[in-house]
């Protein structure tokens, strides 16, 4: 209601006007619910979210990004990607430079910016968090350029720690087989594929750029009786599901002799059916040799 008080002829007069409004109400309330919704979303979400200006520089952060960066907002705000409090580096241990962050490459591309590992550290006494992100730049009508980006990114640092601590007990258990010349194979039933370990090549004097032989072709690197004893093993196995473990004599691609250790046994899924099967197999040469002698 809007209402003008006035005189007319002599007389004090008001004139009102009514208007109805009520889509309009239900209207403005439906945008602050949508707004309450999605400011709820933004500020509990574990994903962290950063929103940057055309020039890089961070106007907003969620409660998530503020706890993976380990900055607070007051911290984070008018930073730019090339600020070096960011310290950023690539997987390999490279330095991530600002302007190759995915944010900065979204706002000069205008393209989606996705999939892509960054490690941060935004002190020097402070651990490197790793971080999977994606950059979306967001345009106003008609206009060709992005007016601000934001970056959602996943704390991947656990991730990456369970990585590294599998890469290194698979370099120590490299180390540990080459020391005591032990190899180890794999044959996936479904696929009959065979997969060595380096020292399997090297116990028969093969090189490892070369596929593993199979059937046949393997029983050339043993003597008749050797292949014979390994092939009844390794088919046992598969047939009726028992390991195995038996001494053969190995007939080496440079025409040298040797004697191989080799132990076998199934690999079997949840429902108990034998699925492929994983051998070990050690080079045994000089014990042999001595037990000859």
């Amino acid at each position: 209601v809007s209402a003008r008080k006035f005189t007319w002829r002599g007389q004090d007069c008001i004139a009102a006007v009514w208007t109805d409004i009520t889509d309009a109400k239900r209207l403005t309330r439906e945008l602050q619910a949508s707004e309450a919704l999605h400011r709820a979303l933004f500020e509990n979400m574990d994903l962290g979210v950063v929103y940057q200006d055309a020039s890089g520089a961070i106007t907003a952060a969620n409660s998530a990004a503020i706890r993976i960066l380990g900055l607070s907002f007051d911290q984070m705000r008018g930073l730019t990607s090339t600020d070096p409090a960011w310290r950023a580096v690539r997987e390999d241990g490279s330095a991530f430079p600002g302007e190759e962050h995915p944010a900065m490459v979204a706002l000069r591309t205008g393209q989606r910016v996705q999939d892509v590992v960054m490690g941060i550290r935004t002190a020097a006494d402070r651990p490197v968090r790793w971080i999977l992100t994606h950059a979306v730049p967001e345009f106003h009508a008609g206009e060709a350029r992005p007016h601000r980006v934001f970056t959602i990114f996943a704390d991947i640092s656990e991730r990456k720690q369970t990585e590294q601590a599998l890469r290194d007990s698979e370099a120590g258990l490299r180390a540990t087989q080459q020391f005591a010349r032990i190899g180890s194979w794999w044959l996936d039933g479904a696929t009959q594929k065979v997969t060595w370990t380096d020292q399997i090549f090297r116990m028969l004097a093969l090189t490892p750029d070369q596929s593993p032989p199979s059937g046949a072709e393997l029983g050339r690197y043993f003597t008749a009786e050797g292949w014979e004893k390994l092939s009844q093993a390794i088919n046992r196995a598969l047939t009726e599901g028992v390991s195995y473990e038996v001494e053969v004599e190995m007939i080496r691609a440079d025409g040298t002799r040797g004697w191989m250790l080799a132990f076998g046994d199934v690999q079997r899924d949840a429902r108990g059916a034998i699925t492929g099967l994983h051998g070990v197999a050690q080079d045994v040469t000089e014990r042999k040799q001595a037990q000859l002698a």
